[in-house]
C-alpha cells in the first residue's frame, strides 16, 4: 500500500463489532491492567485504535480492552486494506513485541517451522531464544539473539522437532541443577544441549555427571567458557574417549 487517508474518528459502546487480528498477539492483564489505571487516574486520553474494513484491530488491542472492562465507549479508525505488516510495523520497540509474540503470530498464520517451535516452547517452558541456539548448532550459546526469529526465516523440520524434543527433555532434568549452579541459564543450557550433540559423546551419561559433580561448574555467564568445566565434568574418570567440549568448539567455529 502506497498511501492511505484517515479522515474520520467514530466512537462506540459495542465492542463485539471488534475482531481479533489472526496472527496479532495477545493481550496480557498485566497491560490492560496499567492502562486501566492510567485511566482512571488521568482520564481517558483521546487515541483512537485503529482498525481494518474487516474491523480487525491493527493497532490498539490493549486500549479496547481496557475501556471494554470500564464500560467507556471505544473511539477508532478504520483503514482499508490494512493487515499484519501494518500491525508489526506498529509494534517495532522491543518493549512492544517479545520475542514469543512474534513466534505465536507465525504459527497462527500456519507456518509449520513456527507451530513446532512455539510448542517446544510451550510445553518445555525453555524460551525459544534457547531452543533456537540449540537448533543452530550452538552458533549463537547464549540464545540470547531474536533476530531470526522475529524476521520469519526460523526454520525446524519434522525429524529434527523430535531430535530438539529429546534434548530438551534432558535439559529438563537438570533444572534444579541449573538453579544450583548459578550463572546465565540460557548459556548453561546451551552449551550443555551443544555438548549432547557431539557424536562421541554420551548424553545420558553427561547429565549424570553434572548432576554428580555439579560442585565442578562455576556460574560463568559466557556459554563457551562452561563447556572448559563440562569438559572436566565429563572426562573426569575416564582413561579412553576423551572429548575437550571447548576445543570441538573452536573446530566448529572455523
Amino acid at each position: 500500500m502506497d498511501s492511505y487517508k484517515i479522515d474520520k474518528v467514530y466512537r462506540t459502546t459495542n465492542y463485539a463489532k471488534f475482531k481479533r487480528l489472526i496472527g496479532n498477539r495477545n493481550v496480557t492483564n498485566s497491560r490492560v491492567g496499567i492502562i486501566k489505571e492510567s485511566i482512571q487516574k488521568y482520564g481517558y486520553i483521546s487515541n483512537p485504535i485503529i482498525c481494518n474494513e474487516k474491523m480487525e484491530v491493527i493497532d490498539g488491542q490493549g486500549r479496547l480492552q481496557a475501556c471494554t472492562e470500564l464500560g467507556l465507549p471505544i473511539e477508532y479508525r478504520v483503514v482499508d486494506g490494512i493487515g499484519i505488516n501494518e500491525c508489526l510495523a506498529m509494534n517495532l520497540k522491543p518493549t512492544s513485541w517479545t520475542v514469543m509474540d512474534y513466534c505465536i503470530s507465525y504459527a497462527e498464520r500456519d507456518n509449520e517451522n513456527y507451530k513446532r517451535l512455539v510448542d517446544l516452547a510451550k510445553t518445555t517452558k525453555f524460551s525459544p531464544t534457547l531452543i533456537n541456539s540449540i537448533v543452530s548448532g550452538g552458533n549463537n550459546m547464549g540464545g540470547r539473539s531474536g533476530e531470526k526469529l522475529r524476521s520469519g526465516n526460523f526454520v525446524l523440520g519434522e525429524y529434527d522437532y523430535l531430535r530438539i524434543q529429546d534434548i530438551l527433555s534432558r535439559l529438563n532434568t537438570l533444572r534444579d541443577v541449573c538453579k544450583e549452579i548459578g550463572g546465565r541459564t540460557d548459556s548453561f543450557y546451551a552449551a550443555t544441549a551443544w555438548a549432547m550433540q557431539l557424536p562421541n559423546v554420551d548424553a545420558d551419561r553427561l547429565v549424570k555427571v553434572i548432576r554428580e559433580r555439579a560442585n565442578m561448574i562455576h556460574p560463568i555467564a559466557n556459554g563457551k567458557a562452561y563447556l572448559a568445566d563440562l569438559t572436566k565434568v565429563y572426562n573426569k574418570g575416564l582413561s579412553k574417549g576423551r572429548v575437550y567440549f571447548e576445543v570441538e568448539a573452536e573446530r566448529n567455529a572455523k
